[in-house]
This record gives structure tokens, sequence and C-alpha cells, in this order.
């Protein structure tokens, strides 16, 4: 067992839109990713998309309208609906963490969540996001 240090992971890659997987817990990849700009219009047929936002300002965008996501909020797009995910508004770094399976079946697992709730709202408050 060993900690993963976000900033350390973030920092070993300059590219962007280029997920890398940092971590795996309950069968789930955890990964991160720095983006800027637009990301094309997609849609995941069996699984939900997670996002953790820990630094800059994402824009969800929807067919049905967007959503801000700002460090420390997660937003979940569910299985089959289209989105493509925007950052541009001054900050180009966030961290998306995607998971392998449902959403649904990670958010059963209460106590694993809160784990990963609570690391990233320390990770925020560490200044270091």
């Amino acid at each position: 067992m060993s900690k993963i240090n976000l900033a350390d992971k973030l920092s070993q890659f300059e590219g962007h839109w280029q997920p890398r997987v940092v971590g795996a817990f309950n069968g789930h990849d955890l990964m991160v990713v720095k983006f800027q700009g637009q990301f094309p219009w997609h849609s995941h047929a069996d699984t939900d998309d997670f996002f953790l936002v820990l630094k800059g300002q994402m824009i969800m965008r929807l067919r049905d309208g967007d959503v801000l996501v700002r460090p420390g909020e997660v937003f979940v797009v569910p299985k089959g609906v289209e989105h493509a995910p925007f950052a541009g508004l001054g900050n180009d770094d966030a961290v998306r963490a995607i998971l392998g399976n449902s959403v649904r079946h990670f958010i059963r697992e209460a106590a694993t969540i809160t784990r990963l709730v609570q690391f990233a709202i320390a990770y925020i408050e560490t200044g270091l996001a």
C-alpha cells in the first residue's frame, strides 16, 4: 500500500486530454488529466463518467445546458448522455477521476466514496491544487 501524490503525478506530464491511471480501488481506475479547450461531443454506452475538479474550472456541456464545475465539486454524467467537457476559464489544469464500472455501483460503496471526497478536500486545502 502506498499513498498517491496527485501534484507529483500531474507534474510528470505536460499534454492535455491524456488521462493517466494513478491508482485503482474496488475494480475502478483512478485517473488524472490536464485539459484545456473543448473535448469532442461523445457519450459512454456502458458507464457513467465521473469528474472531480481539483484545479481550474470546467464547463460540462450537455445538450440541454451547461454546468460549471469548480474545484472541490463533482459532476457525474450518466451513461448514454452526450457531453463535451470544456476548460478555458484561466487555469487549465483539472483532475478527472474515471471509474471502470458504473458510478451507481460505486456510490453503493458509501465508505469508499466518502474517503475519496475527504481525500480530495484535504488535497485542495493544502493549496497544492
